[in-house]
């Protein structure tokens, strides 16, 4: 079953990035290179460097910030170039699609865990609820808790 899903998440990103090379990227050439390309690229976002679907999946944040762009219609400015509506829709609902893919690639994974200390109390009830032993106290020895909570 794993290998099955794996395989349709396969296809569907040779399918996003096969779409996006063929028909967004030249969209994105025609009317957001001129401002947002190379190292000099207004607002600090460069899309030039989003060579294939790959690369957009390392910098999403770009992304989401492109779809909000485009969907209020701040960009393209008022001075450049616009795409027609077809052309418009068709770029916000891929940018839509990818995030929207992206979203559900990622959906369950809490990111990195950061692993607290416990509390002498709370070792002692861990300690405890795993051997069944309520009268064990392996805390007795360790230092006593800091006021702030620190952990043993």
């Amino acid at each position: 079953m794993l290998a099955v899903f794996f395989c349709l998440s396969l296809g569907q990103a040779a399918g996003l990035d096969a779409v996006y090379r063929a028909e967004i990227r030249p969209l994105l050439d025609q009317f957001c290179f001129d401002c947002h390309a190379d190292e000099n690229a207004e607002a600090d976002i460069n899309l030039d460097s989003f060579k294939s679907v790959a690369d957009m999946r390392r910098n999403t944040k770009v992304w989401l910030k492109v779809d909000n762009m485009l969907s209020s219609r701040q960009m393209p400015p008022k001075k450049a170039d616009k795409p027609s509506d077809v052309q418009r829709v068709k770029l916000q609902k891929w940018v839509h699609d990818f995030l929207i893919e992206e979203a559900r690639a990622q959906a369950g994974d809490p990111g990195r865990v950061i692993l607290r200390r416990l509390n002498n109390d709370e070792y002692n009830y861990s300690v405890s609820d795993l051997t069944g032993v309520a009268s064990l106290n392996p805390t007795r020895e360790f230092p006593v808790d800091g006021a702030a909570g620190e952990g043993f």
